[in-house]
């Protein structure tokens, strides 16, 4: 678990988000860094206290996909939702990680897709037909700068 009074691409993103607060503009692709891992979020809304979600993208390591994906389903908690593997192929390189169902809300559930490059966190709910949607999410911006660094330390070897 990241120490909260370190540094880190969390707390990079943190600083970004700060800045998106003061301007007039939505903040839209926020791209930061910090050490070898990067981070991409599209944020549609922020304020001081939260900010809304379309996707999460994190970058940081080139391990082993079978043991990265064990360590987001071990410590990576969305919204404090237990994720685990559906699907993880060596071979392709891929893997797909969702909230566990007894951790659904409300039919809504979260997914992150592993490659590698790093690891892309969106959020779903299934329709009327039974299709996946992508939708935004909210989240506090703590939780999101320690939901950054989780996903960053579980994709380092």
């Amino acid at each position: 678990m990241s120490d909260p009074n370190k540094s880190s691409l969390g707390k990079a993103l943190e600083a970004l988000l700060d800045d998106a607060t003061r301007s007039e503009h939505a903040p839209g692709l926020l791209e930061a860094s910090y050490g070898g891992a990067r981070v991409q979020a599209e944020i549609v809304d922020v304020d001081r206290l939260g900010v809304i979600v379309e996707r999460l993208r994190v970058q940081a390591g080139s391990g082993d996909l079978e043991g990265q994906a064990e360590r987001i389903a071990q410590t990576v908690r969305p919204a404090g939702q237990q994720l685990r593997a559906v699907e993880v192929d060596t071979r392709l390189h891929g893997g797909v990680l969702r909230t566990t169902a007894e951790h659904m809300v409300g039919g809504r559930f979260y997914q992150v897709g592993i490659d590698a490059q790093g690891a892309e966190l969106t959020r779903h709910h299934k329709d009327e037909d039974g299709r996946r949607v992508r939708e935004r999410f909210t989240l506090t911006r703590e939780h999101l700068g320690r939901l950054v660094d989780e996903l960053s330390e579980a994709l380092e070897d």
